[in-house]
């Protein structure tokens, strides 16, 4: 009985709670909603944009050479390597898969695989190509 009663005074206070209505309010700081920019971060909550060197192009280049696309942990491999950290040290493995994605478009000087001119039998100029020479 008396362990109910010890848990019954835990559970139900015994004193009925008091008005704070002489009590002076909580004044608290508003809250700032507009847009700050944070160092390092633009203002869409996002990294800022760290435009790609050539050094750091040829350096992934070369590693995506020395790993094979088909490879676990590619882009963490890429940027353990000795030879490519250091032209690789401010790039994550996000931003070495996503610029991966553009090499071919940007390297080749025409697309000719989203086109699919390579594979229409047609040259440059538009004549036929016949395979005679």
């Amino acid at each position: 009985a008396a362990a109910a009663a010890a848990i019954a005074s835990i559970v139900q206070p015994t004193a009925e709670p008091t008005s704070n209505s002489d009590a002076e309010p909580v004044h608290l700081p508003a809250a700032n909603l507009g847009p700050v920019a944070q160092p390092g971060r633009a203002m869409g909550g996002g990294r800022k944009k760290n435009p790609w060197e050539e050094k750091e192009i040829a350096a992934l280049r070369n590693g995506m050479q020395r790993y094979d696309e088909h490879e676990k942990r590619r882009w963490t491999h890429i940027l353990a390597d000795a030879e490519f950290a250091p032209f690789l040290a401010n790039r994550s493995n996000g931003d070495l898969k996503d610029r991966a994605k553009l090499l071919p478009k940007m390297h080749n000087g025409t697309n000719a695989s989203k086109t699919g001119a390579a594979d229409t039998g047609v040259s440059d100029t538009g004549a036929a190509d016949t395979g005679a020479a």
